[in-house]
């Protein structure tokens, strides 16, 4: 199991909840930003709401700046 990530190394910039011209499965999103040097991988997490979860069944990793 890899360690936990400290506070802030991963930071929610921007998020489209609920957008008005398509379904929420087609147009919800959000923008992670990495500020570390170090790609991060995304697998094995799981995003979630009130009613939805979302897990990358991919290669998700988000890159360092």
């Amino acid at each position: 199991m890899p360690e936990p990530l400290a506070p802030g190394t991963l930071i929610i910039t921007e998020v489209m909840p609920n957008p008005d011209s398509v379904k929420d499965d087609e147009g919800e999103w959000f923008e992670i930003f990495n500020p570390t040097m170090e790609a991060i991988s995304l697998i094995g997490w799981t995003f979630k709401d009130e009613k939805y979860s979302f897990d990358d069944k991919g290669n998700p990793v988000v890159t360092g700046d």
